[in-house]
């Protein structure tokens, strides 16, 4: 009889362990980048993985660009990528396929002269409940100008 409440006890433990559990405060992680270069007129494509305990992911995505030439090609924006809408349900995972056309690289030439330049992008969404996930910093990025 030990063994058969032993038994159940240690495969009630491991299935109630092995389920998903997903934090209230979304999670994002870089899946895919199209590169690491860009060339003159291409653009860029990430695929970012979410998890959120509610499945309530609602308006845009943010975007961070830090250029390593000058700000004037830096920006942030939380307008242009919205969050279709879905049906919510507890511990929901998903991909985000965020495309970067080259006009939205902002491939300025600062001083006339800079045709390379270095940027790193930054990512984060919020949920219906205001909690903002931690910001996503994806590796740099060679764009040419």
């Amino acid at each position: 009889m030990r063994f058969g409440t032993a038994l159940f006890f240690l495969l009630f433990l491991s299935i109630s362990c092995s389920k998903d559990k997903y934090a209230s405060k979304p999670q994002l992680t870089l899946k895919e980048m199209s590169g690491n270069y860009v060339p003159k007129g291409a653009g860029l494509q990430f695929t970012i993985e979410f998890t959120d305990a509610e499945g309530d992911l609602t308006g845009a995505v943010g975007i961070q660009k830090i250029s390593s030439t000058c700000d004037l090609a830096s920006y942030i924006d939380t307008l242009k990528f919205v969050i279709p809408s879905f049906p919510a349900t507890q511990n929901q995972k998903g991909d985000l396929l965020i495309t970067l056309e080259s006009i939205d690289l902002v491939p300025i030439e600062c001083n006339g002269q800079d045709t390379v330049e270095q940027a790193t992008f930054k990512f984060w969404v919020k949920d219906k409940g205001g909690n903002i996930s931690d910001t996503l910093t994806a590796p740099p990025v060679t764009i040419l100008k």
